[in-house]
């Protein structure tokens, strides 16, 4: 820094100041480094309004998230409670960390009756940076009205930052699907609605739509209807054996088959995509080796709880995987035994 500072002086000066008599104390200059400077965080504002001549019953809200769709996460969530005359306006902010530039991102809007109905709903793209948006107009949910609960059917709910998908194969029984787990918890007597117990588990359902989760060494949190099946449900769904995803950078491994198994890769947040056919499952299912034209990967995966780095979940399956000559980290889990 001191070369760069005497280059830029005149000589006339930088004689003047070799014959100057030197200063009692020399006064002590630390170089400072530069501070690096924090990316802002992604802000959203807009405003969501609906045509119908309607007046909404009191206690309906408007649910906002933000949805980066190669993680299949919600991002960035927001509830407007005691509607009041529209448009709706409202603002969300992202953190730096949890937007990538590679992902594509949907905003998604849901407005629900105080039954935790679906009413109207609106989905739009997102593009960096984002700013204010144009209006949004929601639209009427095709059969918003109320429907029989299907012993077969998936009933979605956002329990605080927990995307859980709920199952009622009877009266008795409710069957969660949790992204590090699936429990079946049996009902108890309750006041009202019905209230379902594991050892560690609660899930207080009020209506198929409105419920209660309490979950081991955390508070009680209030679930609401979600349009959105989790990622691990609809893999459940794809007949997924076992999943799963890391982070830095994003990526998410998906075994299918039995007799037959592929594994699928999608790596760098969604930019590359896999598919390695050739397939063999090591002893004691320790782990896979799989194999393509061009590529080839060793997983494994050890059984000790992980946590991921950016949302704080324990999954049980620490996975370790060697793809070519790079090296990848992930926690996961057996979504079929």
């Amino acid at each position: 820094m001191f070369k760069a500072l005497a280059k830029s002086l005149p000589f006339a000066a930088l004689l003047l100041t070799a014959c100057s008599p030197a200063p009692e104390e020399a006064e002590l200059v630390e170089e400072v480094e530069p501070v690096e400077e924090q990316a802002a965080p992604v802000q959203i504002a807009g405003e969501a309004f609906y045509q119908e001549r309607i007046i909404l019953p009191e206690g309906s809200w408007l649910e906002i998230e933000v949805i980066d769709e190669d993680r299949e996460q919600v991002i960035a969530a927001e509830v407007l409670e005691d509607l009041g005359a529209q448009p709706y306006q409202f603002e969300l902010e992202v953190e730096p960390r949890h937007w990538r530039a590679d992902s594509q991102h949907l905003l998604s809007l849901t407005l629900y009756t105080a039954d935790g109905s679906p009413r109207f709903s609106a989905d739009v793209g997102l593009v960096a940076p984002v700013g204010e948006l144009e209006p949004i107009r929601l639209t009427a949910v095709e059969g918003s009205e109320d429907i029989l609960i299907d012993p077969e059917r998936w009933f979605s709910y956002r329990c605080g930052d927990v995307a859980v998908d709920a199952r009622f194969p009877d009266p008795d029984r409710v069957i969660l699907s949790l992204p590090w787990d699936v429990r079946t918890l049996d009902a108890v007597e309750a006041a009202s609605g019905v209230r379902y117990l594991d050892v560690d588990h609660e899930f207080w359902a009020k209506t198929t739509r409105q419920a209660t989760l309490t979950l081991p060494d955390a508070d009680t949190v209030e679930c609401r209807a979600s349009r959105h099946l989790s990622p691990w449900t609809r893999a459940m769904e794809r007949g997924v054996r076992f999943r799963a995803f890391g982070n830095e950078p994003g990526w998410v491994l998906e075994l299918i088959g039995d007799t037959d198994p592929v594994v699928y890769l999608t790596l760098d947040y969604g930019s590359l995509e896999l598919e390695l056919a050739e397939v063999e499952i090591l002893p004691d299912q320790a782990g896979l080796i799989a194999k393509a034209p061009g590529n080839e990967a060793r997983v494994d995966f050890i059984d000790e709880p992980c946590r991921d780095t950016m949302i704080g979940w324990v999954l049980p399956v620490t996975v370790s995987m060697q793809l070519n000559d790079q090296t990848f980290q992930a926690c996961g889990r057996f979504l079929v035994p």
